[in-house]
């Protein structure tokens, strides 16, 4: 799950740990985490 939207490295870090952990634990479908990934890089 790269992220196309230009964001710091460290931005993206963060974005990808807090899906995963959405993604694990609430056990959102991988269409919602990637959704919500479009709308943290373009906010």
């Amino acid at each position: 799950m790269s992220s196309t939207a230009t964001l710091p490295q460290w931005a993206d870090q963060l974005v990808t740990d807090y899906l995963t952990r959405l993604e694990g634990e609430r056990g959102l479908s991988l269409n919602t985490v990637d959704a919500y990934r479009r709308d943290l890089t373009q906010f």
